[in-house]
Protein backbone atom coordinates (compact mmCIF):
# COMPACT_ATOMS: atom_id res chain seq x y z
CA UNK A 1 0.00 0.00 0.00
CA UNK A 2 3.03 2.42 1.07
CA UNK A 3 4.87 1.34 -1.67
CA UNK A 4 1.88 2.08 -4.33
CA UNK A 5 1.80 5.73 -2.19
CA UNK A 6 5.52 6.32 -3.76
CA UNK A 7 4.65 5.00 -7.03
CA UNK A 8 2.26 7.40 -6.99
CA UNK A 9 3.58 10.35 -5.91
CA UNK A 10 6.85 9.38 -8.84
CA UNK A 11 4.39 9.37 -11.37
CA UNK A 12 2.97 12.96 -10.36
CA UNK A 13 6.29 13.97 -10.11
CA UNK A 14 7.09 12.96 -13.52
CA UNK A 15 3.90 14.27 -14.86
CA UNK A 16 4.25 18.06 -13.35
CA UNK A 17 8.14 17.87 -14.51
CA UNK A 18 7.00 17.46 -18.12
CA UNK A 19 4.27 19.80 -17.98
CA UNK A 20 7.04 22.48 -17.12
CA UNK A 21 5.42 23.20 -13.50
CA UNK A 22 8.37 23.26 -11.74
CA UNK A 23 9.34 27.58 -12.39
CA UNK A 24 9.35 28.59 -8.20
CA UNK A 25 9.58 32.30 -9.39
CA UNK A 26 6.37 32.85 -7.74
CA UNK A 27 6.54 34.23 -4.19
CA UNK A 28 7.64 31.89 -1.40
CA UNK A 29 5.29 30.07 0.82
CA UNK A 30 7.96 27.00 1.70
CA UNK A 31 11.53 28.03 3.09
CA UNK A 32 14.32 26.15 2.72
CA UNK A 33 17.57 26.35 4.10
CA UNK A 34 20.51 24.34 4.27
CA UNK A 35 23.21 24.40 7.55
CA UNK A 36 26.70 24.33 7.47
CA UNK A 37 28.83 21.19 8.57
CA UNK A 38 32.39 20.17 9.21
CA UNK A 39 34.34 16.67 8.88
CA UNK A 40 37.57 15.94 9.00
CA UNK A 41 39.86 14.32 6.25
CA UNK A 42 39.24 11.33 7.14
CA UNK A 43 36.11 11.03 8.45
CA UNK A 44 31.91 11.89 7.85
CA UNK A 45 29.88 14.52 8.37
CA UNK A 46 26.20 15.49 8.55
CA UNK A 47 24.54 18.86 7.77
CA UNK A 48 20.14 19.17 8.44
CA UNK A 49 18.05 20.57 5.78
CA UNK A 50 15.16 22.95 7.61
CA UNK A 51 11.70 23.75 6.10
CA UNK A 52 8.97 26.33 7.14
CA UNK A 53 6.67 28.25 5.74
CA UNK A 54 5.52 31.83 5.32
CA UNK A 55 1.79 31.09 4.33
CA UNK A 56 -0.82 29.52 6.91
CA UNK A 57 -2.53 27.93 3.86
CA UNK A 58 0.33 26.02 2.60
CA UNK A 59 -0.18 21.93 2.80
CA UNK A 60 2.97 19.86 2.47
CA UNK A 61 1.93 16.48 1.11
CA UNK A 62 5.18 15.06 -0.58
CA UNK A 63 8.22 16.28 -1.88
CA UNK A 64 11.28 15.21 -4.12
CA UNK A 65 14.71 16.91 -3.74
CA UNK A 66 18.27 16.96 -5.22
CA UNK A 67 21.36 18.16 -3.66
CA UNK A 68 24.43 18.09 -4.74
CA UNK A 69 28.14 18.24 -3.01
CA UNK A 70 29.90 21.08 -5.00
CA UNK A 71 34.11 21.61 -4.03
CA UNK A 72 35.42 25.04 -3.85
CA UNK A 73 38.49 24.08 -2.99
CA UNK A 74 39.59 20.37 -3.09
CA UNK A 75 37.71 17.20 -3.72
CA UNK A 76 36.97 13.74 -2.77
CA UNK A 77 33.75 14.25 -0.60
CA UNK A 78 30.73 12.59 -1.43
CA UNK A 79 27.20 11.32 0.20
CA UNK A 80 27.76 8.45 2.34
CA UNK A 81 26.44 5.45 0.60
CA UNK A 82 25.66 2.35 2.83
CA UNK A 83 26.23 0.40 -0.66
CA UNK A 84 24.15 0.38 -3.83
CA UNK A 85 23.68 3.98 -3.55
CA UNK A 86 21.17 3.63 -0.28
CA UNK A 87 21.65 6.65 1.75
CA UNK A 88 21.82 7.34 5.37
CA UNK A 89 17.66 7.89 6.29
CA UNK A 90 17.83 9.12 9.96
CA UNK A 91 15.98 11.83 9.52
CA UNK A 92 12.58 9.70 9.39
CA UNK A 93 13.03 8.55 12.72
CA UNK A 94 13.37 12.06 14.06
CA UNK A 95 10.61 13.69 15.88
CA UNK A 96 11.63 16.52 14.30
CA UNK A 97 10.87 15.60 11.20
CA UNK A 98 8.04 17.29 8.94
CA UNK A 99 6.14 14.13 8.32
CA UNK A 100 6.41 12.65 11.51
CA UNK A 101 3.20 13.32 13.09
CA UNK A 102 1.22 11.65 10.01
CA UNK A 103 3.51 8.77 9.25
CA UNK A 104 5.63 9.20 5.70
CA UNK A 105 5.75 6.67 2.98
CA UNK A 106 9.42 6.21 2.72
CA UNK A 107 9.72 5.43 6.39
CA UNK A 108 6.95 1.87 5.51
CA UNK A 109 9.36 1.62 2.74
CA UNK A 110 12.67 2.68 2.47
CA UNK A 111 14.84 4.03 1.16
CA UNK A 112 14.15 7.79 1.24
CA UNK A 113 16.31 8.46 -1.55
CA UNK A 114 19.18 7.41 -3.97
CA UNK A 115 22.95 8.31 -4.35
CA UNK A 116 24.38 8.61 -7.89
CA UNK A 117 27.12 9.80 -8.73
CA UNK A 118 28.65 9.65 -5.23
CA UNK A 119 28.39 13.62 -5.06
CA UNK A 120 24.19 13.66 -5.80
CA UNK A 121 21.37 12.69 -3.69
CA UNK A 122 17.96 12.29 -4.78
CA UNK A 123 15.60 12.36 -1.58
CA UNK A 124 11.26 11.55 -1.88
CA UNK A 125 8.65 11.06 0.21
CA UNK A 126 4.98 11.77 1.20
CA UNK A 127 2.38 12.14 4.15
CA UNK A 128 0.73 9.62 4.55
CA UNK A 129 -2.46 11.54 5.38
CA UNK A 130 -4.68 12.56 2.99
CA UNK A 131 -4.29 16.45 3.89
CA UNK A 132 -0.47 16.30 4.24
CA UNK A 133 0.73 18.67 6.60
CA UNK A 134 0.41 22.48 7.25
CA UNK A 135 1.32 24.76 9.70
CA UNK A 136 4.60 25.18 9.21
CA UNK A 137 5.62 28.12 10.53
CA UNK A 138 8.54 26.86 12.71
CA UNK A 139 11.25 24.78 11.28
CA UNK A 140 11.21 20.93 10.68
CA UNK A 141 13.63 18.54 9.55
CA UNK A 142 13.18 18.17 5.88
CA UNK A 143 16.35 15.36 5.51
CA UNK A 144 19.41 15.47 7.12
CA UNK A 145 22.27 14.61 4.68
CA UNK A 146 25.67 12.38 5.88
CA UNK A 147 28.82 12.64 3.79
CA UNK A 148 32.30 11.00 4.03
CA UNK A 149 35.39 12.25 2.67
CA UNK A 150 36.66 10.13 0.06
CA UNK A 151 39.02 6.90 0.71
CA UNK A 152 41.48 6.80 -2.58
CA UNK A 153 41.91 10.85 -2.09
CA UNK A 154 40.92 12.37 0.93
CA UNK A 155 40.57 16.46 1.30
CA UNK A 156 43.09 18.44 2.95
CA UNK A 157 42.36 20.48 6.41
CA UNK A 158 41.11 23.66 4.73
CA UNK A 159 39.11 22.42 1.80
CA UNK A 160 35.50 23.66 1.57
CA UNK A 161 32.58 22.56 -0.17
CA UNK A 162 29.45 24.18 -1.11
CA UNK A 163 26.12 21.55 -0.04
CA UNK A 164 23.41 22.81 -2.95
CA UNK A 165 19.62 22.25 -3.05
CA UNK A 166 18.89 22.45 -6.99
CA UNK A 167 15.38 24.01 -7.41
CA UNK A 168 14.98 22.93 -11.01
CA UNK A 169 15.49 19.16 -9.94
CA UNK A 170 13.19 19.59 -6.93
CA UNK A 171 9.47 19.82 -6.46
CA UNK A 172 6.87 20.08 -3.01
CA UNK A 173 3.14 19.55 -3.72
CA UNK A 174 0.16 19.87 -2.45
CA UNK A 175 -2.83 17.16 -1.41
CA UNK A 176 -3.64 17.43 -4.90
CA UNK A 177 -0.39 17.33 -6.32
CA UNK A 178 -0.32 21.26 -7.50
CA UNK A 179 3.33 22.53 -7.14
CA UNK A 180 4.41 24.59 -3.88
CA UNK A 181 6.54 27.78 -4.48
CA UNK A 182 9.58 27.52 -2.62
CA UNK A 183 12.77 29.88 -1.63
CA UNK A 184 15.85 28.15 -0.70
CA UNK A 185 16.68 31.03 2.21
CA UNK A 186 20.49 29.84 2.73
CA UNK A 187 22.71 26.86 0.45
CA UNK A 188 25.13 24.87 3.28
CA UNK A 189 29.00 25.13 3.35
CA UNK A 190 31.02 22.35 4.28
CA UNK A 191 34.75 23.04 5.60
CA UNK A 192 37.34 19.97 6.46
CA UNK A 193 38.54 20.75 9.53
CA UNK A 194 41.35 18.73 11.69
CA UNK A 195 39.68 15.37 13.47
CA UNK A 196 39.24 15.69 17.14
CA UNK A 197 42.09 13.20 18.10
CA UNK A 198 44.38 15.69 16.00
CA UNK A 199 43.82 18.79 18.11
CA UNK A 200 44.24 16.74 21.57
CA UNK A 201 47.94 16.01 20.17
CA UNK A 202 48.33 19.37 19.30
CA UNK A 203 47.17 20.75 22.96
CA UNK A 204 49.30 18.59 24.46
CA UNK A 205 51.88 19.01 22.27
CA UNK A 206 51.83 22.64 23.43
CA UNK A 207 51.03 21.74 27.34
CA UNK A 208 55.17 21.40 27.99
CA UNK A 209 56.01 25.02 26.30
CA UNK A 210 53.00 26.59 28.66
CA UNK A 211 53.97 24.71 31.74
CA UNK A 212 57.25 25.80 31.34
CA UNK A 213 56.13 29.79 30.34
CA UNK A 214 53.98 29.51 33.38
CA UNK A 215 56.94 28.06 35.82
CA UNK A 216 57.83 30.66 38.39
CA UNK A 217 61.21 31.94 38.15
CA UNK A 218 63.59 32.04 40.92
CA UNK A 219 64.25 35.11 42.57
CA UNK A 220 67.34 35.47 41.78
CA UNK A 221 66.65 35.79 38.28
CA UNK A 222 63.61 38.28 38.34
Amino acid sequence: MRLGRLWQIAAALAGLWLAGLTDNSASAGLLISVWDSTVGPNGHGRAEVLISSDSATDQLAGFSIQFEIVPTSGSALEFLDLGGGVPVDSHLTSPRYVFAGTGSAARDVPPAGAIGPGTIYVGLDASNSPSGVSGLFLDRLLTTLHFASGLAAPPAIGDTFDLRLDPSNSLFFDPTGSPIPFTITRQGKILVTPEPSAWLLAVLGLWPVVRQGRRPRPANER
